[in-house]
Order: C-alpha cells, then sequence, then structure tokens
C-alpha cells in the first residue's frame, strides 16, 4: 500500500539527512547512488530520503532513478524576508509620495499667493514688473524641485506662463 502525501514537509519536520539531500539537490538533479556517495549513506537509505522528499512535493522524479529538486521548505523564511522588504519598499514609496504630494500643495498655495499679487499688480495703474519677475522666477525655482509626475505640476506650470506673460506683456 502506498503512503500517501500528507502535504509538504516543514523545516522542523525534516531530519539531518533530509536536509543534505536538498542540499545536493541545489547543485543539479542526482541519483540515488551520486546521493549515497555525497552523503556517505547507504544507496537504500539515500531512496528511502528522495521518495519521503518527492512524496512531500519538495523534489520531482523525472525518470527511474532520476530527481530534481522542486521547493525546498527551509527557502520559505526567505519569502516572508522578502514579503517584508516589498513591504517596506511599498512603505517608502507611499512617505515619498506623501511628501511630494505635500511639496505640491505648498507650491499651489505659493501660486496663490502670487497670482493674488499679480491682480493686484494689474489693478494698480504702475504694474512692478521686477516683482512680477521675481515671482516667475521662484515658481520656476521650485517648479525645478519638483519631479515631472508630482500631482498638480501642470497647474503651476500654466501659473509660471501667466507670471512669465505678464511680464513680457510690458
Amino acid at each position: 500500500m502506498a503512503v500517501q502525501p500528507t502535504g509538504v514537509l516543514t523545516p522542523d519536520e525534516l531530519n539531518d539527512t533530509d536536509g543534505r539531500v536538498l542540499d545536493v539537490l541545489h547543485d543539479g538533479r542526482v541519483t540515488p547512488q551520486y546521493v549515497a556517495g555525497e552523503l556517505d549513506v547507504s544507496r537504500t537509505y539515500a531512496s528511502e530520503r528522495l521518495k519521503r522528499l518527492v512524496e512531500h512535493n519538495h523534489v520531482r522524479k523525472l525518470a527511474s532513478g532520476l530527481y530534481e529538486l522542486a521547493d525546498d521548505p527551509r527557502e520559505e523564511d526567505s519569502a516572508a524576508a522578502d514579503e517584508s522588504d516589498l513591504r517596506a519598499r511599498l512603505q517608502d514609496a507611499l512617505e515619498a509620495r506623501d511628501d511630494a504630494q505635500a511639496r505640491a500643495d505648498r507650491l499651489a498655495d505659493r501660486v496663490a499667493d502670487l497670482e493674488a499679487q499679480l491682480d493686484d499688480a494689474r489693478g494698480g495703474q504702475d504694474t512692478d514688473t521686477g516683482t512680477v519677475a521675481e515671482a516667475a522666477d521662484a515658481l520656476a525655482r521650485g517648479l525645478n524641485r519638483l519631479p515631472d509626475d508630482a500631482p498638480g505640476r501642470t497647474s503651476l506650470e500654466d501659473a509660471r506662463a501667466l507670471l512669465e506673460g505678464a511680464v513680457g506683456d510690458d
């Protein structure tokens, strides 16, 4: 009667020889005879260990007496570490996005102030083109520090063009 697999083995369920067999399999396909020679165990014992690892889907039997590694259960911890690393990188990206949004909001506030100054200047008889030019320059410097894909960048560029147009009209 065949032994039914009980699912994958955890690293704690592997015996020392199972771990050594998996180490040998990391180098490529093997035969029981090769494993026996590498581990200094009997061919029968190497075959039993390979059969057990096949039953638990960690090793594939390719042909009679030929095996390859399918899944090393000891590597599950690295998958958790990879997930943790991805979560940390995602958190960093979200924080960078929030920082960029905050900068864009501050620049938008500055544009609103500059637009108000421009409206005030247009309402008076004498337009201070120096102040408007300074405002356009300040806005250009702010845009240079802002990433190209930052939210609100297009409206800030439009405001800069309006300021530069106001300076050029006089």
